[in-house]
């Protein structure tokens, strides 16, 4: 189940699954955030493979705060390790992508997959209860792309979603899948 709660004018978002635990991403998580995101061999298949500096996480902080759409931390609920980052953002009219990010040391154990399954299961059908917008249109779409060389990634999102093409973005090739709201049973 996830929670949404207000605290201070600002939105709060908090998820459990088996072995995770998913809340809002807040300013006192910059520290974690930037070492994954500041580590070549973890965006190797992310943002061109460009690391993230310090300044970049904080303005992403702020400029999701208070919205549905904010990343969310992921850590393991047995000892509350931050393992890395799951996330919803609208991507076009009626559209969201969903996404995640795990620090290198925390693969190849079902981390990724657990995500990919709470925000598409979880996560999105409360966003769709809730009746939210994107560009003034009823969520309709899900979507998701993968680094065409991160084959671990493909196997988790085709577990779930369909694959659709191969374009570019981030000027590197990427696999895009998707999932219809209604044909796939969100709701």
């Amino acid at each position: 189940m996830a929670t949404f709660t207000t605290k201070n004018d600002t939105l709060h978002v908090e998820i459990q699954s088996e072995r995770l635990f998913f809340r809002t991403v807040r300013m006192d998580d910059v520290d974690d955030l930037l070492r994954m995101y500041g580590d070549i061999e973890n965006m190797k298949y992310f943002m061109g493979g460009t690391p993230l500096q310090r300044y970049q996480i904080e303005s992403n902080i702020l400029q999701t705060a208070n919205t549905v759409f904010a990343s969310l931390c992921v850590f393991n609920k047995s000892d509350m390790s931050f393992i890395g980052v799951g996330e919803v953002i609208p991507c076009g009219a009626g559209e969201i992508e969903i996404g995640y990010i795990l620090d290198r040391r925390f693969h190849g154990v079902g981390y990724a997959t657990e995500i990919a399954k709470t925000l598409l299961y979880v996560y999105i059908p409360e966003i769709l209860r809730k009746n939210i917008l994107v560009e003034n249109i009823p969520i309709t779409k899900v979507t998701a792309t993968a680094h065409h060389k991160n084959i671990g990634s493909w196997k988790i999102l085709e577990k779930f979603m369909r694959f659709v093409k191969e374009a570019d973005r981030y000027g590197e090739p990427r696999r895009y899948y998707e999932l219809s709201v209604l044909d796939d049973k969100l709701v």
